[in-house]
């Protein structure tokens, strides 16, 4: 098949061989990851398995398509992967590779561009799917539907359009709200909402309340990620990774009197003054944990003599309930640690360092720290609030780098595992998701097809856990 002026990056063109790895039986449900690192950018392949879902849709030209999205499981911190696959198509024909927009216990929001390189960014040539996991023993099968586009608007992971959250309405039923909180020039916002009963989006303008800090012009507020935290109220959080967040009952009000939103501040930052142009991300990370906000940074502190000491990480953590107010809302600092700190007991780092370096560089670089390495990308563990995992790089710019799982609280390596980024340098690569403790996976050999040939270096189960060959 002629490839064409390929947007998509080569490596998304062919199965990861540097993802999973052997633990515990994923069809087994009382060891298989309750939740995983996810990788939003799709793998563009033709790989099926029993999370394979399929549905038809029609683009403007009236062609129809069959899109196939696949779901490959690994355990922390190995991150898992997603493959998707639109029958008949070219490679050149994909104009940035699918994304996760969105996921919620077991859905999946997805974002699919197509039109090459001319249709990057526009909103009329964004096509939008949600899959949903399949049950036990694969009764229902996995699902995937297509949704309306939200007109006017490019929805998105942060710094690629608007974040999105999920709200799933009842465990019993299919029904769920996609939210997004948008804003125009003049800091006047509107809560836009898909209802999957309804089949349409509706928006309604609400009042959002100043911050202390805000000067006298405007209130600024750029969403970085979307929490759902549910309740009665359906209550959402949009985040603002480097100004707060806005917690939004979706349940509660109607178009015509929406609730307002409340204004929650993020713990006061020891390390200097916020670089607004930076994706915050890569130094901060919030979710959900055990009933409660937690909240991750790391950076350099700034001492009181206006000194720089680092790279330090500071996690903090907040009751849920608490929040409900705003006077009640107050954050406790858990943990400060220097990095230099933390401890490589079982010497799980320096192997996987080396596998990134040369010859040469091995023989004269010195014994790797996380201190030493390029590390960021905090991101929070959904079952252990003592575990944070980091993306680390040997050098900068590079495209091979690990994902070191780290007890901030014992201040210790607990796992190190190769992820070939498709970006250089640190930066927003992978989420969580609980999509893996619905999703159905039962052991059967399938093979994978990709654009040119069929790729050898992996081995793939039917239940999606890819086993490298070493």
């Amino acid at each position: 098949m002629m490839m064409g002026d390929v947007v998509l990056h080569p490596a998304s063109l062919r199965p990861p061989t540097n993802r999973g790895g052997p633990g515990a039986d994923p069809s087994n449900a009382t060891t298989r990851p309750s939740w995983a690192l996810l990788d939003f950018s799709a793998f563009v392949l033709d790989r099926r398995n029993s999370t394979t879902a399929t549905c038809t849709f029609t683009r403007g030209n009236k062609k129809e398509i069959q899109l196939q999205v696949t779901f490959v499981v690994a355990h922390p911190p190995n991150v898992s992967y997603f493959c998707v696959y639109c029958h008949g198509l070219a490679a050149s024909a994909y104009s940035m590779e699918p994304q996760i927009i969105a996921t919620e216990a077991d859905l999946v929001l997805l974002r699919l561009v197509l039109g090459g390189r001319s249709a990057r960014s526009s909103h009329s040539a964004q096509e939008l799917f949600v899959y949903k996991a399949g049950g036990p023993q694969g009764q229902p099968p996995p699902s995937l539907e297509q949704i309306p586009r939200l007109s006017g608007r490019f929805l998105g992971i942060w710094g690629g359009g608007e974040p999105v959250g999920l709200l799933k309405l009842h465990d019993d039923t299919a029904e769920y709200i996609v939210a997004a909180l948008c804003d125009d020039d003049k800091s006047q916002f509107e809560v836009c909402l898909f209802h999957s009963k309804d089949k349409v989006w509706t928006t309604r303008p609400v009042a959002v309340p100043r911050r202390d800090d805000d000067d006298d012009d405007s209130f600024r507020h750029e969403t970085t990620t979307v929490i759902t935290v549910g309740g009665e109220r359906g209550t959402m959080a949009f985040v603002d990774l480097w100004r707060g967040i806005l917690l939004y009952d979706v349940l509660a009000g109607d178009d015509d009197d929406p609730t307002p939103p409340r204004c929650v501040p993020l713990p006061e930052t020891i390390f200097g003054t916020p670089c607004y142009s930076v994706n915050p991300l890569i130094y901060r990370d919030i979710a959900v944990v055990n009933g409660q906000f937690k909240y991750v940074e790391m950076g350099s502190e700034v001492t009181a003599d206006k000194a720089s000491r680092g790279p330090m990480i500071a996690a903090h953590s907040m009751p849920i309930a608490s929040c409900r107010q705003e006077e009640d809302a107050s954050w406790r600092r858990d943990c400060k640690i220097d990095v230099s700190k933390i401890r490589d007991d079982k010497n799980l780092l320096s192997p996987e360092v080396q596998r990134m370096l040369s010859y040469d560089e091995r023989m004269t670089k010195p014994e790797p720290t996380l201190e030493t390495l390029c590390t960021g990308h905090p991101t929070l563990c959904l079952h252990d609030e003592d575990t944070v995992y980091f993306t680390t790089m040997a050098k900068p710019m590079s495209p091979k780098a690990c994902v070191v799982a780290v007890n901030i609280r014992e201040r210790t390596i607990q796992g190190v595992a190769r992820f070939g980024a498709r970006t250089r340098g640190i930066n927003f690569t992978f989420i969580r998701s609980r999509i893996y403790s619905y999703l159905n996976m039962t052991p059967e050999v399938r093979k994978s097809v990709g654009f040119k040939k069929k790729t050898k270096g992996t081995k793939v189960m039917e239940f999606g856990l890819a086993i490298p060959r070493f």
